[in-house]
């Protein structure tokens, strides 16, 4: 008998144990995962600048786990694509994110990588979904995991924000191009947030269209001297701009990382994210970029400002974490995207090979050259972002062998001035190898609902510049990188050098999650954060 009572409470104290244990774990499960993109963000910079930040802000991140080159195991074809890159652990082949824009033969016109038709913006004339975003991403998962979950994105433009928050976010919010306002599409059942509808209705952004930029501390503090020629005063609206050109520029200033984190906090805040046991998801884009930069160096006054200022607000933004949810509760990814370090204009400066590609010359040169072969017609039905798009119904009507066309417009592109290689459509289809040769690369980024027939590479030092000379994805670097920063549950403090792809970043989140990958996840766990 007395032996039987010891048994007995043997087992008792032996399950007692296993469920505390068991609560336990639970309770150190990560209840909040913050994505945070930095458009233009670059390692050296934060080497560069790491004794001016104050503490809890950059230098907390860079107490966790630095990945300072991330490897684009894929052609860059523009921040779209690194952001689902990230967030799917997979490449265009299989996402289907090939670039910022494609060619869309309905509409016989380049529009966004998300276009959709049938769905709506809420403040925004964009009609877009996440619907060509192919395989499920990070947020995906979790909510996918538990509907209870919360998703929430925020970010500057509207793809962004679409690609950052995936098919079952709550709320993807970002900054109309043309209305100022924040902006959804309804594809999102749920619309605009309460609390986004609130900033629109008290014209928060309209005031900052106001502001003047000017130095945080003395001009005589900083490393880089000022750009601009008035002294003290980086950047001032004026009563010319259009109101477009007006919410570009705020875009492009500090003043939009502090909306940002605004939102982010509000978020947080009042969808009481992190607070239950089920996990949330938040993502935030901020940017370091300044007005029509080409180029991405450390190499002004403003620049330097611009990481100053995210500094503290990164600060702010990662104190209400803490009070609301717990450092320690919450999983932080930082990433910035693929870049041209220089800018032609630099190059040149240092007598450095460079070249800027005039896309719209070139495809009339093309499409001439082809109508002295074939006869007359217009061959070339789109372009954008080193990708033809050729006239298939034309091809079909006229009998014209489709492989032999491709190899006149490769050969004819390959003679054009900034142009390194050309491709066709069945060559990149054929290719194998090693993914770091150019070919294969090329093959990674592409996708058979959204890439042309023909794909080509520029130089070094050769970038490809749209309308308001910005620099069309990354037009010449042979191999990509981006920074990643890891911080929080669990992430130990070390910097890995060893190569790690971008592909590899969600899959290692998602082990330390204990959740399934994405669907598409060609990445691997990265073994020296989930020991």
């Amino acid at each position: 008998m007395v032996k039987s009572k010891a048994k007995r409470f043997f087992i008792f104290c032996f399950m007692a144990f296993c469920l505390t244990w068991s609560l336990s774990a639970q309770t150190k499960k990560p209840r909040l995962v913050v994505t945070i993109a930095i458009d233009g963000l670059q390692n050296d910079h934060l080497s560069t600048l790491s004794n001016s930040f104050e503490k809890n802000g950059f230098k907390l991140l860079m107490n966790g786990t630095v990945i300072p080159q991330n490897y684009c195991n894929y052609a860059g074809n523009g921040t779209n694509t690194d952001y689902a890159s990230l967030l799917t652990g997979s490449i265009p082949y299989y996402h289907g994110i090939v670039g910022d824009k494609r060619y869309h033969l309905v509409e016989d016109n380049v529009v966004s990588i998300l276009f959709d038709g049938r769905f709506q913006g809420i403040n925004s004339d964009l009609t877009i979904s996440p619907k060509q975003l192919a395989t499920t991403t990070l947020a995906d998962v979790i909510k996918l995991n538990n509907p209870q979950s919360k998703v929430y994105a925020m970010a500057l433009t509207a793809e962004h924000a679409v690609i950052l928050g995936g098919h079952v976010a709550d709320g993807a919010i970002w900054i109309d191009d043309k209305t100022g306002k924040l902006a959804t599409t309804n594809f999102y059942t749920k619309g605009l947030p309460a609390w986004a509808d609130k900033v629109n209705i008290s014209q928060t952004i309209d005031n900052y269209l106001q502001y003047e930029w000017r130095p945080l501390w003395g001009l005589e503090s900083y490393k880089f001297p000022q750009a601009g020629k008035e002294k003290g005063l980086f950047l001032k609206p004026n009563d010319k701009q259009t109101r477009s050109e007006l919410i570009y520029q705020f875009k492009h200033t500090p003043f939009v990382n502090t909306l940002m984190k605004d939102l982010a906090i509000r978020a947080l805040r009042d969808e009481k994210l992190g607070t239950d046991a089920f996990t949330d998801f938040l993502a935030i884009e901020f940017s370091v970029k300044l007005p029509n930069e080409q180029g991405n160096a450390l190499l002004s006054a403003e620049k330097e400002d611009s990481y100053l200022r995210l500094d503290k607000e990164l600060r702010a933004l990662f104190d209400a974490i803490e009070i609301s949810v717990g450092l320690d509760n919450t999983i932080i990814v930082v990433t910035g995207n693929a870049q041209d370090p220089y800018s032609t204009k630099e190059l040149a400066s240092r007598q450095i090979a460079n070249g800027q590609f005039n896309a719209k010359r070139s495809m009339a040169l093309l499409n001439a050259y082809l109508m002295a072969i074939y006869g007359q017609g217009r061959y070339v039905s789109g372009y954008y972002a080193r990708q033809i798009y050729l006239n298939q119904s034309l091809i079909e009507s006229q009998k014209i062998n489709r492989q032999e066309l491709e190899q006149h417009v490769a050969q004819f592109i390959t003679e054009l001035q900034g142009v390194h290689n050309a491709y066709t459509s069945d060559e990149i289809k054929n290719a194998n190898g090693c993914e770091t040769t150019e070919l294969a690369k090329i093959k990674n980024s592409r996708h058979k609902n959204s890439s042309g027939n023909v794909v080509f590479t520029l130089l070094p030092g050769w970038t490809e510049i749209n309308e308001r000379n910005e620099i069309i994805g990354v037009s010449s670097v042979q191999n990509s990188f981006l920074p990643v920063l890891l911080y929080g549950n669990g992430i130990p403090a070390q910097t890995i050098l060893t190569p790690v792809n971008i592909t590899d970043i969600t899959p290692t989140i998602c082990a330390l999650l204990q959740l399934q990958q994405p669907n598409g996840c060609i990445g691997h766990v990265i073994p020296e954060v989930v020991k």
